[in-house]
């Protein structure tokens, strides 16, 4: 298991030049947690993005969000008290 930040998971989420180095983690070592504020700050991150018109439309996709991230393979992290 590893621990990640809130950027690592907008860069697995959020199309970006980093997504696929992100997904090449995840395949790596699947096992993930998230400290417990990476919600606020993912939301932070997803403003900055649209503030910035970096995501002008996209889809995060029917599994993706659903009171927690998950990948299409595995769920993706686990909160860090």
């Amino acid at each position: 298991m590893i621990v990640v930040d809130s950027n690592i998971l907008a860069y697995l989420y959020l199309p970006g030049e980093r997504t696929a180095t992100a997904e090449a983690l995840l395949e790596h070592v699947p096992d993930w947690a998230a400290p417990i504020l990476w919600r606020s700050e993912f939301r932070n991150i997803l403003a900055g993005y649209m503030r910035r018109k970096t995501v002008a439309q996209f889809s995060v996709g029917a599994n993706r969000y659903n009171g927690h991230l998950s990948h299409d393979r595995a769920i993706i992290y686990r909160t860090v008290v």
